[in-house]
């Protein structure tokens, strides 16, 4: 099976060489470097199990999805 070395944020992925054609509630859509159209899909187990096109999900690129209200932010605060 092919796949792809892509980065995130913050870490280095392998992105199987699958291409996922429908939205799933138990997936997670993560944004890498240099892509602007494709993003990387991540199971529940935190494995990335392919990609999928930001028109999938009805966007016209990644950059409109991360800021969409479908995009799950996470807000980390620090306790004192």
């Amino acid at each position: 099976m092919n796949s792809t070395i892509a980065y995130t944020q913050h870490h280095q992925i392998i992105i199987p060489d699958i291409q996922i054609k429908e939205e799933k509630a138990f997936h997670r859509y993560v944004a890498t470097r240099g892509y602007a159209y494709t993003m990387a899909v991540f199971n529940l187990s935190g494995s990335c199990v392919g990609w999928i096109l930001s028109e999938t999900l009805g966007f016209d690129n990644v950059a409109q999805y991360l800021m969409s209200e479908k995009c799950c932010r996470v807000e980390v605060k620090t306790i004192h």
